[in-house]
């Protein structure tokens, strides 16, 4: 769980109850009403997807010597790893769109990792890698 979808979750929330305190004020309380349920469903929603991501293996990114990419969940064996066309340096950050194939389907990884999430140094080494591991959009 990253620092972007908590705050994802957190705009959601604030959306709903101004949403809710608009209506209210209009005179529309079915709408105020649908407006925090429907505000409390979706973070619901998010909290339920990121206790069943708690219970899986973490995904490790692993660079061959040749340059390409592999990624390896728990204990299973490495897959190659496709950057997607979406990837993207934003400034002191990094989104990812990655693919590879998992053991049932293929699997589409999309994160937007900041310094909040991961140490600076880490994230400058990806700068370098990413781009000689595949195309990557600037």
């Amino acid at each position: 769980m990253t620092v972007a979808d908590r705050l994802a979750a957190g705009l959601v929330l604030l959306a709903g109850l101004f949403a809710a305190w608009a209506c209210a004020r209009a005179g529309a309380a079915g709408l105020a009403v649908l407006a925090c349920v429907t505000a409390g469903a979706v973070a619901l929603k998010q909290a339920i997807d990121w206790t069943g991501s708690r219970r899986q293996p973490p995904l490790v990114i692993e660079r061959l010597p040749d340059g390409r990419l592999q990624v390896r969940q728990g204990a299973a064996m490495p897959v190659p790893l496709l950057i997607g066309m979406r990837t993207r340096l934003l400034g002191p950050s990094v989104f990812l769109d990655l693919t590879f194939a998992s053991t049932r389907q293929t699997v589409r990884c999309r994160r937007w990792i900041t310094p909040c999430d991961v140490p600076a140094q880490a994230l400058r080494r990806w700068t370098v890698l990413l781009p000689s591991a595949g195309s990557l959009a600037s």
